[in-house]
């Protein structure tokens, strides 16, 4: 009779213990305290929709057909989400040579891209009047003698007379044959005959014969170009300055 009081108090004492629904082996039991941004101490932590301490910039919130992606927002108290994949000042690429590829380019007799080249370059350094010559010199290269007088008379006025001659009168260390300067020089020569209006050609023309020496074929196409343009500066600046030369 004992035996049996026994079993029975037993199988009370188990049936009335708790018991753990979906128990799984050597699972840990969940901490008193946690830091899970989805609880504390075991407490669910409501998150207010379309805010979080961190955004994927990539992934859109509530992505929906035909909805476009919410804008992440930063709402107060949180830090903004930096922006990602910027490199260092250090990192980034150096400035282009654009004064060195011309001088390449001008050396291949790639005249054009020389051009463009130094337009570049003047970009960057617009005081810089010995560069202007040189895009001078490039623009008449290549048969831009509109630009190319427009170039002679941007710079001049940011150079020391003594340099106004630097370009044209040590050209040859630009190119690959010389040649090239003649040939184009009897080009521009044809085409201010056949255009005798012109004074841009008349003024280019000029330029250039003043600084090879032809001091009396440079005033008569300095001459011809004041007479289209009054205004010219240019033109006036380099017929004083052989005027004054041939005088002293």
């Amino acid at each position: 009779m004992s035996g049996r009081v026994f079993t029975i108090g037993l199988l009370l004492a188990l049936a009335a213990s708790p018991r753990v629904t979906n128990a799984q082996a050597g699972r840990p039991v969940p901490p008193r305290s946690s830091t899970s941004p989805w609880y504390y101490h075991n407490s669910l932590i409501p998150l207010r929709p379309g805010f979080s301490a961190y955004y994927n910039p990539y992934y859109p919130l509530y992505p929906s057909p035909g909805l476009r992606p919410m804008t992440p927002l930063t709402p107060a108290g949180l830090y903004p989400v930096p922006r990602l994949f910027l490199g260092s000042e250090d990192a980034r690429q150096p400035e282009v040579d654009w004064y060195g590829r011309g001088r390449t380019e001008f050396f291949r007799r790639d005249y054009d891209e020389a051009a463009r080249d130094w337009r570049r370059a003047v970009e960057r350094e617009p005081k810089d009047g010995n560069l202007r010559a040189q895009l001078a010199l490039a623009l008449f290269q290549a048969g831009d003698y509109a630009e190319a007088a427009d170039a002679v008379r941007r710079a001049l006025p940011l150079l020391p007379q003594e340099k106004w001659q630097s370009v044209i009168a040590n050209r040859d260390p630009f190119y690959r044959d010389p040649g090239d300067y003649t040939d184009r020089l009897r080009d521009l020569e044809q085409a201010s005959r056949k255009k005798p209006d012109n004074s841009a050609l008349h003024l280019l023309l000029g330029y250039h014969y003043t600084f090879l020496g032809r001091d009396h074929d440079a005033l008569r196409e300095l001459d011809r170009t004041l007479q289209r343009s009054p205004k010219d500066e240019a033109a006036r600046t380099l017929r004083n300055a052989i005027r004054f030369k041939r005088q002293g």
